[in-house]
């Protein structure tokens, strides 16, 4: 998330955006204030200044910096196969790896008190990303069912997502990657 920063300055940001992810599984973002977060992880209001205007701006920070993972992701996992059962299979394999890496942050953002835009952006990425990859398929005959296929897919992975969450993430992101895969492809009589 942080590749290309000075170490202090990654220490600083990681921490606050831990902290803000611990503060989010309590409440909401509009009521967490500044000095909220820089007593919980223990920094001075001016270092936070020094990173972030105010509570929003690191919250789309975080936001900015997660969607720029998936969409790599999915691009990367979509451009490096063909066949739809392994570029599903191997999408939201790393797509589990991922938020299980950043399991305080996903958990937070994904959660009660989530941003829902935050969800909704990486929804127009996922139906951008599939109508790209799959060309033939997004013609105007099709365009109307590939906006229900997007959304039904979407849905379903939140759901499982937000229980895999909820559950404490006991199973593996490869037991999880197989069980959505198995239920996108074919359905819950496979």
């Amino acid at each position: 998330m942080f590749d290309n920063l000075d170490r202090r300055v990654r220490k600083t940001r990681y921490a606050l955006m831990i902290g803000l992810a611990a503060l989010l599984h309590e409440r909401e973002v509009t009521d967490i204030s500044i000095k909220d977060l820089t007593e919980y992880v223990d920094i001075n209001r001016s270092t936070f200044y020094a990173h972030f205007k105010d509570i929003p701006s690191l919250l789309n920070y975080i936001e900015d910096e997660l969607f720029n993972d998936f969409n790599k992701i999915i691009t990367d996992g979509l451009a490096n196969t063909e066949e739809v059962d392994d570029a599903i299979y191997t999408v939201v394999l790393v797509v589990f790896e991922h938020l299980e890496k950043n399991r305080e942050v996903a958990s937070a953002l994904i959660g009660p008190h989530g941003d829902m835009a935050f969800i909704h952006r990486l929804y127009d990425l996922m139906r951008t990303r599939i109508a790209q990859w799959w060309p033939e398929e997004n013609n105007e005959d099709n365009q109307e069912m590939n906006s229900y296929f997007s959304a039904f897919v979407f849905t379903g992975m939140i759901g499982i997502i937000k229980e895999w969450i909820r559950t404490g993430y006991k199973k593996t992101p490869m037991q999880m990657a197989m069980l959505s895969t198995e239920l996108l492809m074919h359905g819950i009589y496979s």
